[in-house]
């Protein structure tokens, strides 16, 4: 019954019986699960409606690097990397391709272990960790396919059925400083009007300007719930001063604060770091990861659990995704049981850009997103299908690595 269900899902449930032998020789010739047969890549950029300034430059365009993985029996599954589309985009294809292909692709952990082992020589961080965590989140994804389940089974079970967003925005733009607040005062209105439970808001180019502006949104929106995110971007004695006027304006909590005083404002760093070896809580109220950034789905969940020995929990990231690493993080958040575990638990919100985003666009179904609540898709993987056709336009590169190739 179940080798007529789907191409390739007898491999699939085959790939349960075990693999004699030792090595990766031996697990690559004696693989009894899916292999993976091709690895392909999409570098997407367009352009902004208008170029964005936040802490350390200006950006005018939206790029990524999807990954989709092919297996011999039909399956596929679809990644993200976060980083330098080129760089991320050479080192799937110079760097991991040829030891991946002809794996059983539903042997995830001795994958990762096994291209995170070839990273060695370039330090195993940056744009090396970026293609690996595409990669990992392309394989999950094919898992989820091949056992039919969605992804919150793999990450362990599904604990919410929707999670609600928080909004990352309110950069600056090319403008007169005297128009920021103004145009942040209208923004912040749409994006909670609009459902949002908490907007995030972009600082770190000026402290004058950061001050101001703090105080300002409180002022005009005494009831809302507001973050901040400086990038790291500030030296120690102006951390302590944005600290203060965080405080003083109620914000719910600074995001990558560069420095860490003694304060009763909750800190959240992690974002920019990869790996379990990265993660480092003290001082912190929370460990921030992004899936497509951090090693992958693989990791995250080793992240995870490393956080919460530390008594702390996961914020996951998603700004500047495409929905494809949107959906992946989605089931993780889904899936997540925090720590210490009470009954009535402050809830989970989880990250959406706010800017009309060009990436995010009809070559992507399957995502609901509505009134500030995202619902986890029941269908396999990610539950996000990807129409090749119409990324075309999107599309600056398309590079494919198989057994010929």
């Amino acid at each position: 019954q179940r080798d007529s269900e789907e191409p390739g899902l007898a491999n699939a449930y085959g790939a349960c019986e075990g693999i004699r032998g030792g090595g990766e020789t031996s697990m690559r010739r004696k693989t009894h699960g899916p292999k993976v047969e091709k690895v392909i890549t999409y570098r997407l950029q367009a352009a902004l409606p208008e170029p964005v300034l936040w802490a350390h430059g200006r950006r005018t365009h939206r790029e990524a690097l999807l990954v989709k993985i092919e297996t011999d029996g039909g399956g596929e599954g679809w990644g993200e990397c976060v980083g330098p589309p080129a760089l991320a985009e050479a080192a799937v294809h110079e760097v991991f391709a040829s030891h991946l292909i002809g794996m059983d692709a539903l042997q995830t952990e001795a994958i990762w272990h096994r291209l995170y082992t070839v990273s060695l020589p370039w330090g195993r961080r940056g744009a090396s960790i970026g293609a690996l965590s595409g990669i990992d989140m392309a394989l999950w994804d094919a898992k989820g396919h091949l056992r039919r389940c969605p992804g919150t089974e793999l990450f362990g079970g599904r604990l919410r059925e929707q999670v609600s967003l928080f909004a990352t925005g309110l950069y600056a733009r090319e403008e007169p400083e005297a128009g920021r607040v103004p145009r942040a005062w209208d923004e912040a209105r749409r994006l909670l009007d609009s459902g949002y439970r908490a907007v995030n808001i972009a600082l770190g180019r000026s402290v004058a300007a950061d001050l101001a502006l703090i105080r300002r949104l409180r002022e005009r929106y005494p009831e809302a719930t507001f973050f901040g995110d400086a990038h790291g971007a500030y030296e120690p004695t102006e951390s302590a001063t944005v600290i203060a006027a965080l405080e003083d304006a109620a914000f719910a909590a600074l995001f990558e604060p560069g420095s860490l005083p003694v304060t009763r404002l909750p800190l959240q760093a992690g974002a920019n770091s990869q790996t379990r070896w990265d993660v480092q809580t003290e001082s912190l109220s929370a460990w921030q990861t992004q899936l497509s950034w951090c090693g992958g789905p693989s990791e995250a969940m080793k992240i995870r659990a490393t956080a919460q020995a530390q008594g702390r929990n996961i914020q996951a990231r998603t700004c500047l995704t495409t929905p494809v690493g949107f959906a992946a993080t989605l089931h993780f958040v889904a899936s997540d049981a925090r720590v210490p575990g009470r009954a009535e638990a402050a809830p989970i919100l989880l990250e959406k850009d706010a800017d009309d985003d060009p990436l995010w666009t009809g070559a992507f179904s399957g995502l609901t997103l509505e009134d500030g609540v995202a619902s986890v898709p029941w269908t396999y993987g990610w539950g996000v299908s990807v129409d090749e056709e119409a990324l075309a336009p999107l599309t600056v590169a398309r590079r494919e690595s198989g057994p010929s190739l």
